[in-house]
């Protein structure tokens, strides 16, 4: 009897899918997630699988010229795994690259497989992909945190604040994630510098054979900032070069983005030979590599630098003398650490 039922329960089904379609997949029927928040603001009308730079915003903010870095900014406080629905604070535990395929004749598309650095100042991992320039981590390189190495700031830096960083190379250049957290993201006013607000600052050589004098190499050394998001709605990237303090102007890859956090904000970048003034460029042995943080002071005033800016803290700072920047990377290339890859 119970087998007869079953035998009319699937007549029933049979007759009502030949009528309605069984198939037919309606997405109003799935609510969103509500207790998780939102994952990093894309930029929108940017499909699925479409590719990064043909989307990336516009790279330069206002288009005008901006300073460049002199000793004064350094020399008054001494050198001292998620799906994509998913929030990028779960993707500190287990970050999952952004295009990763779910095709299932990969063994490896299920899970992202992190590499085993932990620290990027002895050595680069490969990363296995070409990159996804979205403003979220790739899968491979973990991260890893940027104890700071001096502070030139007036005021202690601010309680919680923290930098994340993920570094790897490829055979055409260098692959960066950078996430910082503990305050509200508050970029440069729009009549100072670029560093004179929330901004991370990042310098790579192009070999890693430092000059006895810390002198850069012209070409093939070089400081890229990016400037933190102005909001959540508009995180528009904005970033500059610069040779020996020097501004290059700016930067006006496509191969960089910012993304607003609810505490911060993350910047994802891949740096090229022509990036780094170079007609070619395959990463060898070694690079260097060094970062800095801006950040921001909780309003502009008098007492900071260039009318925003707190303090800065370092990932590393040169001992060695002389220096006419008290060892801050920013004219001295000795204080880079050096990786292997």
């Amino acid at each position: 009897m119970e087998r007869g039922a079953r035998a009319l329960r699937a007549l029933w089904v049979a007759l009502a899918c030949a009528s309605a379609g069984c198939d037919a997949f309606d997405p109003d029927a799935l609510a969103p997630l509500t207790s998780l928040p939102p994952r990093h603001p894309q930029p929108s009308g940017a499909d699925a699988g479409t590719d990064a730079a043909a989307n990336a915003p516009p790279n330069d903010r206002d288009g005008s010229a901006r300073p460049g870095l002199d000793g004064s900014l350094g020399g008054d406080g001494g050198g001292a795994g998620s799906d994509d629905g998913l929030d990028a604070a779960l993707q500190d535990a287990a970050p999952r690259d952004a295009s990763a395929s779910d095709d299932a004749g990969d063994p490896d598309a299920s899970a992202c497989a992190q590499a085993s650095v932990n620290d990027y100042c002895a050595s680069l991992p490969e990363l296995r992909a070409a990159p996804v320039i979205d403003g979220v981590l790739d899968c491979g390189p973990p991260l890893r945190m940027v104890t700071p190495s001096g502070w030139n700031g007036a005021a202690s830096i601010p309680s919680g604040h923290t930098a994340q960083l993920a570094l790897a190379y490829r055979v055409d250049g260098l692959y960066a994630y950078l996430e910082v957290r503990g305050q509200t993201p508050v970029p440069h006013p729009s009549d100072s510098a670029i560093y004179c607000g929330d901004a991370v600052e990042l310098y790579v050589d192009a070999d890693g054979t430092i000059a006895s004098d810390g002198a850069y190499d012209a070409p093939g050394t070089m400081q890229f900032i990016f400037a933190a998001p102005a909001s959540a709605a508009e995180p528009l990237a904005h970033a500059e070069r610069f040779l020996s303090g020097t501004s290059q102007g700016a930067w006006t890859s496509a191969a960089y983005r910012v993304a607003w956090l609810t505490d911060g904000y993350a910047v994802e970048a891949f740096i090229a030979a022509a990036d780094m003034g170079l007609a070619t460029w395959k990463p060898g042995t070694a690079l260097g590599i060094d970062v800095v943080i801006d950040i921001a002071g909780p309003a502009a005033g008098a007492t900071l630098r260039c009318g925003r800016q707190l303090g800065q803290y370092f990932m590393r700072v040169s001992a060695l003398t002389p220096s006419r920047c008290n060892g801050e990377p920013w004219c001295d290339a000795r204080a880079f650490c050096t990786p292997s890859l």
